[in-house]
């Protein structure tokens, strides 16, 4: 595991995705970061039982900063039941990381020692107005748009999107911030599907 996280090489016997969402701002000039990390959990040696994979898996990730050189490890051991029709599982972990450019070194190991390796790189921008990481999502959970490490969906159905606002003005009178957002849909050429006016 070690060996796989200082080389930071994707591949392994697990096929493995991630991604990095900037959430809210925290203390000393941070920013909540989510990391999630994607596998095929048919690749993982899981036991199946009755309809359910299920075993112990481990995930660690070395996360570092492009300018500091800095390292942020994290680790987790999960215990998974999940249906065999599921297609991929994914597992978060939450940091809070200063503004930078960050590589993060991903690993998992499934219960009988075989592994996947992936790398992803992410900014995490500077406080004032920002927005969070766009959360793009065919799948709802409580009735909010899902995060995935998939950058590509099927061509029918509802895509979702969601952003917060940070670092916006408060209105004087109302005392809440006043932000207006809009959205424009575009083509791989450029060419534009859909675009919205600005709304509260």
């Amino acid at each position: 595991v070690r060996g796989a996280l200082d080389l930071g090489q994707p591949g392994g016997a697990v096929p493995l995705r991630a991604a990095a969402f900037v959430l809210a701002p925290a203390a000393e000039a941070k920013a909540r970061t989510l990391l999630l990390l994607e596998a095929d959990p048919r690749a993982l040696g899981l036991r199946e039982v009755d309809g359910r994979f299920t075993g112990s898996l481990e995930t660690f990730a070395l996360v570092v900063s492009r300018e500091t050189g800095g390292t942020s490890p994290l680790s987790r051991r999960v215990e998974v039941s999940l249906p065999v029709s599921a297609p991929w599982l994914s597992i978060p972990g939450e940091l809070e990381l200063k503004p930078g450019t960050y590589q993060a070194r991903l690993v998992m190991r499934g219960p009988d020692g075989r592994l996947g390796a992936v790398q992803h790189e992410f900014t995490v921008p500077p406080s004032g107005l920002r927005v969070s990481t766009p959360v793009l999502s065919d799948v709802l959970q409580a009735g909010q748009p899902a995060p995935t490490a998939r950058s590509s969906f099927a061509p029918h159905g509802k895509l979702h999107v969601q952003f917060e606002v940070y670092g916006a003005t408060r209105d004087p009178q109302a005392g809440t911030p006043r932000v207006s957002a809009r959205h424009e849909l575009k083509r791989g050429d450029g060419t534009v599907i859909s675009r919205s006016d600005f709304t509260p």
